[in-house]
Formats: structure tokens, sequence, C-alpha cells
């Protein structure tokens, strides 16, 4: 599988806890594509104003 170029899009290629994105379409799209990258599968399950929480769905086990 061909993997995304994250930093060409995004300027980086790599998440950590508490990570600040400029908005909730850009976190989404970084973090989808991220995902994929890993061969993994997110969703997001809290939504609260404008925090977004979102966890591995994968049925392997999650970095």
């Amino acid at each position: 599988m061909e993997r995304l170029e994250l930093i060409a899009r995004y300027g980086r290629s790599s998440i950590t806890l508490y990570d600040y994105f400029e908005n909730g379409e850009s976190s989404r799209k970084f973090l989808k594509d991220y995902a994929l990258n890993e061969g993994k599968s997110i969703k997001q399950t809290v939504t609260s104003g404008s925090r977004k929480m979102w966890v591995c769905t994968s049925s392997t086990t999650c970095p």
C-alpha cells in the first residue's frame, strides 16, 4: 500500500498527546490519513464545543 505524504500535506508526520490543530476539519483529515498510513482505523468518540477526541478502532493493537 502506498503511504500518504503527511509532511507535504500537513507539515507534520506524527501526533502527540494533546496535539493542537487549527480547526476540527484539519485534525480530522490528518488523523484519518495518519491512521491509514499505520494500517489502522479511528473514530470520533467525544465532541464538546471545539474539543474532539478520536480513538483507534482497529482490531490490532494501536500505538
